[in-house]
């Protein structure tokens, strides 16, 4: 997406954001463009990382063992080949290096300024906590490595955006402690985007209906990450930092 310049200030007033939904195998991606000057924003584009098992389903093992004939008493040697599992730590490793690789396309091709995700927190399993975290510390490295700017957003936060829009776009009233569901987030993002919904789906198309719905709940919540993260107090701040930097030619 090309910057749009202010030709009084000399410098370009827009700023690309890449807002993520971190996991370990479907990491929610969207790109928008914000107008520092407007205070308006477009979604550019929406994205899913996603990472697949490296391990094969089986890892043949050749093993031999004495197997006697009941018939004649006699033994032989015979070769069987026993199952087991890949390594899951070569598995991670391969995931992580991809959703590295990724993110660092998609910073370069849509000269990313600043990032935002969601922080990892709430109720999960040992398992699925040490995978998110994963994913979640492969974005603070990389925007702690590269010198980006970069927004965490707690569940709280995003809970206080989610509601009021489906209220206001889905007319639907929450009682207290209720919360919107999956279904009516994606119901609220795809009123808000609908070409972008549309095109998203597409591309997804052929894939069983479980895995588009999946997908498209992902890119979602990076969507509500970004609707979230343009109200935080942060984003004022870092918007202002990156303008400066801009008219100070750094």
């Amino acid at each position: 997406y090309n910057r749009r310049r202010d030709y009084k200030k000399g410098i370009f007033v827009n700023i690309n954001i890449l807002a993520l939904d971190p996991a370990f195998r479907n990491v929610g991606v969207s790109i928008f463009a914000y107008d520092t000057v407007q205070d308006t924003y477009k979604l550019i584009k929406t994205d899913l990382i996603h990472t697949k098992d490296q391990r094969p389903k089986t890892v043949p093992r050749i093993a031999t063992k004495v197997v006697k004939n009941k018939i004649t008493g006699t033994e032989k040697t015979v070769k069987v080949k026993s199952k087991r599992r890949g390594n899951a730590g070569d598995d991670h490793r391969e995931a992580i290096v991809y959703i590295v690789n990724e993110i660092k396309r998609i910073v370069t091709e849509n000269n990313i300024d600043l990032f935002m995700a969601e922080l990892p927190t709430g109720s999960m399993n040992a398992k699925s906590a040490w995978l998110l975290g994963m994913s979640f510390g492969i974005c603070m490295t990389y925007t702690t490595a590269f010198n980006f700017p970069f927004i965490p957003l707690t569940p709280m936060a995003i809970k206080h955006t989610v509601r009021p829009l489906c209220e206001r776009y889905l007319g639907t009233q929450f009682g207290k402690g209720e919360e919107p569901s999956k279904e009516q987030i994606m119901e609220v993002v795809a009123k808000l985007f609908p070409t972008s919904t549309e095109s998203f789906i597409r591309k997804f198309k052929n894939g069983r209906a479980d895995e588009v719905e999946s997908h498209f709940e992902h890119v979602s919540d990076s969507i509500i990450v970004f609707l979230t993260g343009i109200t935080s107090d942060a984003f004022t701040h870092q918007v202002q930092e990156i303008i400066n930097k801009r008219e100070a030619g750094v």
